[in-house]
């Protein structure tokens, strides 16, 4: 059986995937409560923390 490794390139693009989608749930959440409203679910009720 072969074993699969991990090479630089694969680790680069699951890395970039994870920002991206990270990204785009913040911007989701910005979008859709405004800027106050989005600091506060993001930061008080540790909304980046349920994003990643």
């Amino acid at each position: 059986m072969k074993t699969r490794r991990l090479n630089a390139r694969t680790v680069l693009l699951l890395l970039a995937e994870a920002a991206l989608l990270f990204g785009g749930l913040v911007v989701a959440v910005y979008l859709r409560l405004g800027g106050a409203d989005a600091e506060y679910e993001l930061i008080e009720r540790h909304g980046f923390y349920k994003a990643a």
